[in-house]
Order: C-alpha cells, then sequence, then structure tokens
C-alpha cells in the first residue's frame, strides 16, 4: 500500500548502504510517517527538510497519538544541524509541538501563526520563521486573537515559541 512505500524505499536504500551517505534529506510528512527508525543510520545527515501535508480532518486521536508523538520523534532522532520546517497542510489543533533536539543549530520555520512549535535545542543558535503567503493575507491568526487585533504578528509567539529557547 502507499502508507508503506516511504519505508520500503528506505529499506532498499538502507540495504544498498546508501543511507549513511545522504548528507540532506527532504521528506513528506503525514501522520504515517515512520522515518525514526532510519535516522541513526543517516549519520552525515547536514539538512532534514520536513514537509508537513496532513488532512485537516484528521481526528483527535489520530493527531495526537500519532501524527504529533511520531513527528516529534523524527525530530528527536535527527543529528542534522539544519532542520527545516515547511507547513503545507496540517489540521488546526491547539497543541504544543515539542521539538527536542541537541543537535540542531538553525531552524527555519514556514508555516502558519498556529502551528505552535516549541524548540527545546541546546545547541540553536538561529531561527529563521517564514509566515508563508498561503497562510495569511497580512493578517495574524493566532490562537484567541482579536479580530480588530491581527493586523500585527506576534513576534516569538507567530509560528515557533521562541521563549522556549531560553
Amino acid at each position: 500500500s502507499y502508507r508503506n512505500f516511504d519505508c520500503s524505499v528506505l529499506r532498499h536504500i538502507s540495504s544498498l548502504g546508501s543511507l549513511n551517505c545522504l548528507t540532506m534529506l527532504e521528506v513528506l510528512v503525514d501522520h504515517n510517517l515512520h522515518l525514526e527508525q532510519f535516522m541513526v543510520l543517516m549519520p552525515n545527515l547536514l539538512e532534514l527538510g520536513l514537509s508537513i501535508l496532513t488532512r485537516f480532518s484528521l481526528s483527535k486521536r489520530v493527531y495526537l497519538n500519532e501524527y504529533i508523538p511520531r513527528l516529534e520523534a523524527v525530530v528527536a532522532a535527527s543529528k542534522a544541524p539544519v532542520l527545516k520546517v515547511t507547513v503545507v497542510a496540517e489540521a488546526r489543533r491547539l497543541v504544543d509541538k515539542v521539538f527536542k533536539n541537541n543537535y540542531v543549530e538553525k531552524l527555519i520555520l514556514t508555516g502558519p501563526c498556529t502551528f505552535n512549535m516549541f524548540p527545546v535545542m541546546d545547541r540553536l543558535k538561529e531561527v529563521v520563521v517564514n509566515l508563508d503567503a498561503l497562510f495569511i493575507d497580512d493578517t495574524c491568526n493566532y490562537w484567541k486573537s482579536k479580530i480588530d487585533d491581527r493586523s500585527l504578528h506576534r513576534s516569538g509567539l507567530c509560528c515557533v515559541n521562541i521563549g522556549s529557547v531560553y
């Protein structure tokens, strides 16, 4: 099935012994992601790109018990110094995504104000946040912001909570 396709491709590449040669990897992420088991086989990875594409109608159970834990596990297992996260489409839920990693030095995040990412990264030196034009029309859609207070984005809160870094 298509759900196992990414795992079978990675297993095949792994059997050839080529995963340890990868320096950059860009993958499409949904609730069926099983990339964390392969991260240990990529010691030379310099940049990990995660393009998130989930159904808007994803159930709360699947979102909390499958999607979030797997996404956080992939980030935790990565040894790449550059982490690039692009949110193409995601179910909108007021849930914190705690990304723990001791290797990431640069975080590049593109997505909506409501992504709610909390980086817990000891070596983090640079954070680049791009509020994608796909999600914004010059208004902020951060959680519980008043309609008449959406002309300015909440620096340090929109998309990623920088307060957790300090």
